[in-house]
C-alpha cells in the first residue's frame, strides 16, 4: 500500500498538489486499474461493476479488505512463502499452514 504527500518545506507546494490530484482522480485511477488488472482504490469506482467476473471478486474484496503496517516485510514475505509451499507440496492442509503463519506473524507484531 503506497500513499503520496507533500513535504511540508517543498519549494513548490502548489504544483506538487496539483500533480497529486492528477495522480488521484478518477480517470487516472481508473486507467491504471485497468492496466494493472486490479480493483481500483476510490471507493466511488468500486460501485461500478467490472466486465470481467473474475475481477468482480476483488472488487467486492477490495471493499472489506483490512492492512496493517509490516514492520518486517522480509519476514512477513518468508512466512507467505513457507506458508504457500507447504500447501501445494502437500506438506500440510491448509488449515495447518494458515494457522501456523497466523502464528508467525502475531510473533512478529507483538
Amino acid at each position: 500500500m503506497y500513499a503520496l504527500s507533500i513535504a511540508k518545506n517543498s519549494k513548490n507546494i502548489n504544483s506538487a498538489l496539483g500533480a497529486v490530484r492528477v495522480m488521484t482522480d478518477d480517470d487516472t485511477l481508473l486507467k491504471l486499474s485497468q492496466f494493472m488488472n486490479l480493483p481500483p482504490v476510490s471507493r466511488d469506482l468500486l460501485k461500478e461493476e467490472p466486465k470481467d467476473p473474475y475481477l468482480d471478486v476483488f472488487y467486492k474484496s477490495a471493499l472489506s479488505s483490512k492492512a496493517w503496517l509490516d514492520l518486517n516485510p522480509d519476514k512477513t514475505s518468508l512466512i507467505f512463502k513457507e506458508m504457500v509451499e507447504a500447501i501445494t507440496s502437500g506438506r500440510k492442509k491448509t488449515l495447518e499452514a494458515f494457522q501456523r503463519a497466523d502464528a508467525e506473524i502475531e510473533t512478529l507484531v507483538e
